[in-house]
């Protein structure tokens, strides 16, 4: 699977060069066709992958990460520059000059109907990160689930310190109080089709969520590339 990622990279910077930057709600990217071999990455969760670690399911969640198990040298080198290339490509689409690219996680995964984590928020975190990249690779097998795609909303309440939570050491609230929902207007889905890439940066007002009505029998499969930049 790393070879595999490390041969779609240059697919991916590509589409990201190509595609704009869309501005409402607020800043935030869709991109079409970002992977050069789809089929191969729907199906990561069939055979054994000694790159994909699998972790037990947690809140409707199946995660694999991608590491570099036996991975030569030669090809790591290759990955991080080519991930660190399209970190600044997005970065520079979203306007922001970040003059060193942290190290990326890579993490597949699998959501059921159980899934808890569905919540609207910004991705703020407890670990000290000041700029965060946040690259979704939706993986359907067909145009069926597009409305289990991540829902964009725009607060209209007057007191966002009262109606969301602002954890100890976060610098802005970053998630709605469940019985506040209602204070957040969603504008748009980012559609979950076939080989599309939503992208958001954790900047004041991004707030979105995972779908809510995913059926029973159904899953969501997706690859989260993540950077988060350190104080």
């Amino acid at each position: 699977m790393y070879t595999d990622f490390i041969q779609s990279l240059n697919s991916m910077i590509y589409q990201v060069e190509q595609s704009e930057l869309l501005e409402e709600p607020w800043p935030h990217m869709y991109v079409k066709e970002p992977i050069k071999d789809y089929r191969m990455f729907t199906d990561y969760h069939k055979t054994p992958n000694e790159n994909l670690v699998s972790g037990e399911e947690q809140d409707g969640r199946v995660e694999h990460v991608l590491t570099p198990v036996d991975v030569t040298t030669s090809d790591l080198r290759h990955f991080n520059k080519l991930m660190d290339k399209l970190f600044h490509t997005i970065a520079n689409k979203f306007g922001d000059d970040v003059q060193e690219a942290p190290e990326p996680t890579v993490n597949f995964w699998t959501d059921t109907n159980k899934l808890l984590i569905n919540d609207i928020h910004t991705d703020e975190f407890f670990d000290p990160t000041s700029y965060t990249i946040s690259a979704m690779i939706y993986l359907p097998l067909d145009n069926t689930m597009k409305h289990y795609g991540t829902k964009l909303f725009t607060y209209i309440g007057d007191n966002i310190n009262e109606d969301a939570v602002k954890d100890e050491g976060m610098d802005q609230p970053h998630m709605a109080h469940k019985d506040k929902e209602h204070l957040w207007k969603h504008e748009v889905t980012a559609p979950y089709l076939p080989n599309t890439m939503f992208i958001t940066t954790n900047a004041k007002g991004s707030w979105h969520q995972a779908p809510t009505n995913i059926a029973e029998g159904d899953v969501r499969r997706s690859v989260m590339i993540r950077w988060k930049c350190e104080y």
